[in-house]
């Protein structure tokens, strides 16, 4: 997302986003569909074992083209749970990958 409104209110939903993710160029937002983990507790570990490959293939990507990114952690503070769901769904939140050029 690049919106800048949409940006904001991730910048507050999001606990490790506060105060800068707003200013990131683009926010790229990892989610994991809830029905591709069925073996016991995978569901607790796995869909973030998988979002850590995703985000480090965007933070090769991102170097590569010489850009800058950051990611951002899947906390979501619990007053704000539901309405992060109404807004994105009820699939698993891996966390978010800002992304931006360098600062000159």
């Amino acid at each position: 997302m690049s919106n800048r409104d949409d940006k904001e209110l991730l910048g507050g939903i999001l606990v490790g986003g506060v105060g800068w993710v707003h200013r990131a160029k683009c926010i790229l937002l990892i989610f994991a569909d809830p029905i591709a983990y069925k073996a016991g507790n995978e569901r607790d570990y796995m869909p973030f074992i998988d979002a850590g490959a995703v985000v480090q293939q965007l933070s090769l990507l991102a170097s590569a083209n010489d850009l800058v990114g950051c990611f951002v952690n899947p906390t979501i503070r619990s007053h704000n749970q539901r309405h992060f769901n109404n807004l994105f769904g009820s699939d698993i939140f891996c966390g978010a990958y800002a992304i931006g050029r360098k600062a000159e």
